[in-house]
């Protein structure tokens, strides 16, 4: 088994390009109408989007700590590799 930072970073780099702040402050426009339950329709869309977009803001942040570790990871490998091998 082997840590490779470039494996790590491969895997995560799909949350790298997710925009979370193209969601914040939208505003979702229902028009003139004024039935209760399209108002609060609207309402739970604005608070969801925030909220998706506060979760995928935290997904980014975990997913960055992988290629941390993996770099950590590879670091000591190779000191073991070098340990067991005798330094060869």
């Amino acid at each position: 088994m082997k840590s490779d930072v470039n494996v790590a970073q491969d895997a995560v780099s799909k949350f790298w390009g997710v925009d979370t702040g193209s969601f914040k402050g939208s505003k979702i426009s229902i028009g003139a109408s004024n039935i209760g339950s399209i108002k609060k329709g609207a309402s739970v869309s604005k608070e969801m989007l925030t909220d998706l977009s506060e979760l995928a803001s935290c997904i980014k942040k975990q997913a960055d700590k992988f290629t941390d570790l993996a770099t950590i990871i590879q670091a000591r490998d190779a000191q073991d590799r070098n340990r067991f091998s005798g330094g060869k």
